[in-house]
């Protein structure tokens, strides 16, 4: 084993996973505050019909993105590694062009069907809040590729800026300044667009300032190899394409189907829930950010027994980390939810206990998807992503009609750990890379037996 090279990449990835998470951290807590506001100044029946259009435009700005986002960063890092900076240029400028292009198209579609979408969730309300707010999807889609673009070049700053801090930045005073003028719902809608707007103005300039030190601008490619480059980019972006939009399916689901049986005031209860659960993959986020290009790196020096340490160890790592937030959230649901956002939601506490429990599962197995995109595994993960999307439909539609809130946390719980044993399976399988070395298993038992400890005592 070449330990120089495994060493390396370990700090590489301690040392941008610090940037990342420090940054996540951040913006969890921006995040949180901006919540807690909006939460606190509008109801729950508003706040759904916010969640729900922020939902929708998010669907439009990921189809608009081509599955470019999880592709592009690859092909940067590959070619980084071979030293090939035209075509890493011709990456950067074929991504951006295919994203912006498809974001303006789902724009104007988002905008001009608001009214039929709003029919379709029994709630003609949030069909001008979908008009508003489907002007942010080309500035989501931009800063949708911005940010992978510096990732495969091995910058994590742009993500702590434009996905983690400036949002926030730019939405929190927004907000505020609509409460303390006493403006209405609509406010907090034009306060989320212009907040998108500003946000996208810095990235682009951040962008034209940056990319030129990364990449020499004088680098040229031949038309036939531009045409090459154009087919492959596009052919490994469509399974992954397939995959994120089964991804949307199976983590978007349950909010809209809670739209359609249920009621708005459901759907804020929900998202107010399953954000909450989601920081527990948190800190797992914040590694495999890094962990791609440089795991993208090895692959293709064929290190695959430094990818199998390196695997392990990161797993270990963001389990250690991530175990005292997970004991928070799904030991003191309630308490966490009236402290963060009042009494009239907790009524979601069973739902965040149970997605607490599926994002747990989901970070104690590690960075399995994106190792098997490392390994060119794309059309996997899209036949593993249909797999789960017809299992998360097919739990939601039997469970959310007679449980509510707590049907849809069961499904997406299902779904998320279903998604994860397969894909972990797999990997296994065709790499032999896994987690489960004996230094991370101890921790593992320990916890599980602290926890049963717990849940015996409390219900004596």
């Amino acid at each position: 084993m070449n330990t120089t090279e495994l060493d390396a990449s370990l700090k590489k990835i301690a040392k941008g996973t610090g940037i990342v998470l420090t940054g996540t951290i951040i913006g969890m807590f921006l995040g949180l505050a901006s919540r807690i506001i909006i939460t606190r100044y509008i109801t729950p029946y508003e706040y759904g019909l916010l969640s729900l259009a922020l939902t929708i435009t998010g669907i439009a700005t990921t189809i608009a993105c081509l599955g470019l986002p999880t592709a592009t960063p690859r092909y940067i890092a590959f070619y980084e590694a071979k030293k090939d900076k035209a075509k890493v240029w011709q990456t950067i400028k074929m991504s951006f062009s295919f994203s912006f292009i498809f974001s303006m198209a789902l724009f104007f579609l988002a905008f001009l069907f608001a009214d039929k979408l709003a029919i379709l969730f029994n709630e003609p309300e949030v069909a001008p809040v979908i008009k508003i707010l489907s002007f942010i999807i080309p500035v989501r889609a931009i800063i949708g590729i911005i940010v992978p673009i510096f990732r495969g070049l091995g910058d994590v700053k742009p993500k702590v800026y434009f996905q983690d801090i400036f949002p926030y930045i730019t939405k929190i005073p927004l907000v505020l300044v609509v409460i303390l003028f006493g403006w209405a719902f609509k406010g907090i809608i034009y306060a989320t667009l212009f907040s998108f707007v500003a946000l996208g103005f810095i990235s682009i300039l951040y962008c034209l300032k940056k990319i030129p030190h990364f990449i020499p601008l004088q680098e040229k490619i031949k038309p036939s190899s531009i045409k090459l480059l154009a087919k492959e980019l596009i052919l490994f972006s469509l399974p992954l394409f397939t995959a994120i939009i089964l991804s949307i399916v199976i983590s978007s689901t349950d909010t809209l189907m809670l739209g359609y049986f249920k009621t708005a005031k459901d759907v804020g209860l929900y998202r107010v829930a399953y954000p909450l659960a989601r920081y527990i993959s948190l800190i797992l986020a914040a590694a495999g950010f890094i962990y791609f290009p440089i795991a993208t790196g090895l692959y293709s020096g064929n290190l695959t027994s430094e990818l199998k340490k390196m695997y392990s160890v990161t797993t270990k790592w963001v389990f250690s980390v991530t175990l005292p937030l997970f004991f928070l959230v799904f030991f003191a649901p309630k308490p966490t939810l009236y402290f963060l956002f009042g009494p009239n939601y907790i009524q979601a506490a069973p739902a965040l206990r149970i997605l607490a429990l599926g994002f747990f599962i989901h970070t104690f197995l590690g960075l399995n998807g994106q190792s098997l995109i490392v390994l060119g595994k794309a059309k996997f993960i899209m036949l593993n992503n249909f797999v789960v999307a017809i299992l998360n439909v097919l739990l939601n539609l039997q469970l959310i009609p007679r449980f509510g809130l707590e049907g849809a946390a069961f499904a997406s719980f299902v779904s998320l750990s279903a998604g994860n044993i397969l894909a972990s399976c797999e990997l296994y399988k065709i790499s032999g890379i896994h987690p489960f070395s004996k230094n991370y298993l101890k921790p593992v038992v320990l916890s599980c037996f602290l926890a049963t400890v717990y849940l015996s005592l409390i219900h004596i």
